[in-house]
């Protein structure tokens, strides 16, 4: 993984601004830093090394300085298999497939190679033979990249620096349903080179009629693939230099549902016995909550003002995550899971506030930072295992982000299937599938590398949406029953895997579960889609 900063400057006002860009990527990779700079052209990439025996320091350049390349991504499937069992450098391989092709052909080259290959994904791509930049983000914008226009000058950047927001720089996210492309000496809006690096996600979901017979073989098959998913994010991963040997590579972002609980459970197949594995918990002291808990003492009690409420931390996911670190501890005996207890202070939540609004940024609702403030928390990784202070080494965090997009785990899923039955219920899921790209995973990105680690979605490999989409709603959820009928599927496949806590829950959003929504009184009167309030310059 690795941060990106372009700039195409023109005028003096503009150094200072690229400085701050610089300094904010330089967090995303702590273990290489380099710039290119030429004719008013610099790149600039940081590294964090996750793959093979050795860090590759970015950007990569070719023999004859004609191309530089900045490559944040990681490869899990590819149609040639050899790209992802090779131990050679992701961006590496891509620049020499590039440089093989004539320079004519090089942006059909490289929308081709983007469109048969899977994984997480944004570049930035010099070719001074042609004269233009190449940049874009994969199609379900699982890394975040971000353009902008501002004083003559032209940016693209992983993320915005806190001088650039307090400039009214105008960043937007690159969308992701294409590659683009900057002619050098033109201070105009990027062209669109191609769509067809999105043809392997956008299968149209199958529609069965409700009369027919659901196969026996696809909870079987749905765990084969989902698994082959996990080892592929888990496996072959370098430990960082700083870290102690037999430290944790792999942690999982880790409220005790369903989504999680799973992936956790399959990546205990894949990690080395003895290594640890870190299921990292956030909880928020909520002053709302809690004075809703002092509103609801029994009249007359005497409360003692240190001890209620007993644990501002009890949140609804610490009790659910301890109950599913008792199913994986009962399955896995012999592996060493620490559940990483993250408690945050309000004061700390304050204190933190503007530089998560950063971070997000150009995102910026109420609930984008309720998100937000609870993913940067859990990613920085500081908390309590066994009643001592822990920092997580880990630098890849699983997540189980799109089962509930894939696998109907939504309340509105269940509200579509009573307005229109199967056919209402696969418009719903199509819709979700199609807005992944604006699932706002971009933001995520960015809070979770200003820590140095990088996210993985098993759900979201390419292999398991395309499955899903083969199936029909009903082998997927079933609301024909009362009781639970979303993501059935994958409760079947928890249910096998002997998570029984895990199997039964219900789903909650992690801004209600950690509470880091309504932090207080005035938060509680607000609409997540409200704006925050704009930034002073």
């Amino acid at each position: 993984m690795c941060g990106i900063a372009l700039a195409v400057q023109a005028g003096a006002s503009a150094t200072a601004l690229w400085t701050t860009l610089v300094q904010e990527v330089a967090c995303r990779g702590p273990d290489a830093q380099q710039a290119c700079t030429q004719g008013g052209i610099s790149l600039y990439a940081s590294v964090l090394g996750l793959r093979g025996e050795t860090v590759t320091r970015q950007p990569l350049t070719s023999p004859d300085n004609t191309l530089w390349l900045a490559w944040n991504g990681q490869v899990f499937e590819a149609d040639e298999e050899s790209w992802y069992a090779s131990a050679e450098n992701d961006a590496a391989i891509l620049l020499r497939h590039i440089q093989a092709v004539a320079p004519p052909q090089r942006k059909e080259a490289l929308c081709s190679l983007l469109a048969h290959m899977d994984g997480p994904y944004a570049f930035a791509l010099v070719d001074f033979h042609e004269r233009a930049i190449y940049f874009g983000r994969d199609p379900l914008g699982r890394r975040s990249l971000l353009y902008a226009q501002h004083e003559g000058s032209t940016y693209v950047c992983s993320v915005a620096s806190d001088a650039s927001v307090q400039q009214h720089v105008p960043w937007a996210e690159v969308d992701c349903t294409s590659i683009w492309r900057l002619g050098m000496e033109t201070r105009s809006d990027p062209t669109a080179l191609s769509r067809d690096v999105r043809t392997h996600y956008t299968t149209r979901l199958t529609l069965c009629a409700p009369s027919s017979p659901i196969p026996t073989s696809i909870l079987p098959a749905f765990a084969e693939i989902l698994e082959e998913s996990v080892r592929r994010r888990v496996q072959c991963t370098r430990v960082s230099s700083l870290a102690t040997p037999g430290a944790a590579r792999i942690a999982v972002l880790f409220s005790g549902g369903l989504d999680c609980t799973v992936l956790a459970a399959l990546a205990a197949k894949h990690v080395p016995r003895d290594e640890p594995i870190d299921l990292i918990n956030v909880a928020f002291e909520n002053p709302r909550a809690i004075a809703a808990a002092w509103a609801a003492a029994p009249p007359g009690a005497t409360i003692d003002e240190d001890q209620f409420p007993a644990d501002p931390y009890a949140v609804p996911d610490r009790m659910t995550a301890q109950k599913s670190l008792d199913d994986l501890q009962r399955l896995y005996p012999s592996r060493t899971w620490q559940l990483v207890r993250v408690n945050v202070p309000f004061a700390e939540y304050t204190a933190h506030t503007q530089h998560i609004e950063t971070l997000m940024y150009p995102t910026a609702s109420v609930m984008d930072l309720s998100i937000a403030a609870a993913l940067y928390f859990a990613s920085r990784g500081r908390g309590d295992v066994h009643g001592h202070m822990y920092i997580s080494p880990a630098r890849i965090l699983l997540s189980g982000l799109g089962a509930d997009e894939l696998l109907a785990g939504y309340a509105r899923h269940r509200q579509a299937w009573r307005r229109g039955g199967d056919v209402a219920l696969t418009a719903e899921l199509q819709m979700d599938m199609d807005r992944l790209p604006t699932r706002n995973l971009g933001r995520d990105d960015r809070v979770f590398s200003s820590h140095a680690r990088e996210a993985r979605y098993p759900y979201l490999a390419r292999s398991v949406m395309t499955y899903l989409a083969t199936l029909p709603v009903r082998a997927k959820a079933d609301f024909s029953e009362d009781g639970h009928g979303d993501k059935q599927l994958l409760r079947a496949l928890a249910a096998q895997l002997g998570l029984a806590h895990a199997s039964t829950l219900p789903k909650r959003a992690i801004q209600f579960g950690a509470r880091s929504a309504k932090m207080d009184a005035q938060g509680a009167r607000q609409k997540g889609h409200a704006a925050l309030h704009p930034r002073s310059s």
